[in-house]
């Protein structure tokens, strides 16, 4: 009997010890959960992703990359010791259900030796399943190279759910593309979303091959809900430009 209670009296102190630890361990030494410590803890969908994590960082499908076509280099002039060129690239986004709120992107510029003579840098963003261009008018290359082509590199993909970032549009009606003294495509452009937006206007030049050989472009910096606003985008006087076959693509996204 003695010795069955300093059995039992063992195992009660030692239950109590270890709840004693236990408690300890969790109250002072245990890390408090984050969104960094490599482990799927709090309400997380994955790990450190999702749920509480969700502005770190969102818990991501197996998404396909945002594609580019070959980019094009459109001269504009050259002088004793530059080059002017434009930039444009067609890039689309595969996904259905996912946006990119934000990318950053850099035009990489080549001669025929290929050595890399020019980069140019910006940001744009795409939503769900989108095609759309991507381009930089005028830009100014030191020297005067051989120009042979232009590749883009896309970086820093800022992935949200369709739902997060919806698409909103501004329609555009192109009135006319004069030629002289200077390019000018003049038209309306109107937002359809039901809040404000900031307006991407993209002008595209063709020859009669249907060959692109100039862009520009312009931002309406803000156009109300149900607005119409005319615009007019400007180029440099082309030779061989086929004006009816101008078109102007406008990309839009929702401002406070």
């Amino acid at each position: 009997m003695r010795h069955a209670k300093q059995l039992l009296y063992g195992i009660f102190y030692l239950a109590f010890w270890v709840a004693v630890s236990t408690g300890v361990y969790y109250m002072f030494v245990k890390p408090v959960p984050t969104c960094f410590d490599n482990i799927q803890n709090q309400d997380e969908e994955g790990v450190d992703c999702g749920g509480t994590c969700s502005q770190a960082r969102m818990c991501l499908p197996d998404l396909e990359p945002i594609r580019a076509d070959r980019a094009k280099v459109l001269p504009l002039a050259l002088s004793a010791s530059s080059t002017r060129i434009s930039l444009i690239v067609e890039i689309g986004n595969p996904n259905l259900d996912w946006a990119v709120n934000r990318f950053s992107y850099v035009f990489n510029v080549y001669d025929t030796s290929g050595a890399k003579v020019g980069s140019f840098a910006g940001s744009s963003y795409i939503y769900a399943g989108e095609v759309k261009y991507l381009s930089l008018p005028n830009e100014i290359i030191e020297g005067v190279p051989e120009l042979a082509y232009a590749e883009i590199e896309i970086a820093e993909p800022r992935w949200r759910k369709a739902k997060d970032f919806p698409k909103v549009e501004a329609a555009v009606v192109i009135i006319k593309t004069d030629v002289l003294p200077t390019v000018t495509a003049r038209g309306t452009v109107a937002n359809s979303a039901s809040v404000p937006v900031a307006a991407e206007l993209t002008a595209v030049f063709y020859n009669n091959q249907n060959d692109i050989i100039g862009v520009s472009g312009t931002v309406l910096d803000r156009l109300a809900a149900g607005e119409a606003r005319e615009f007019a985008i400007f180029h440099p006087a082309m030779n061989d430009i086929a004006p009816e076959r101008t078109r102007v693509f406008s990309s839009a996204y929702a401002i406070q």
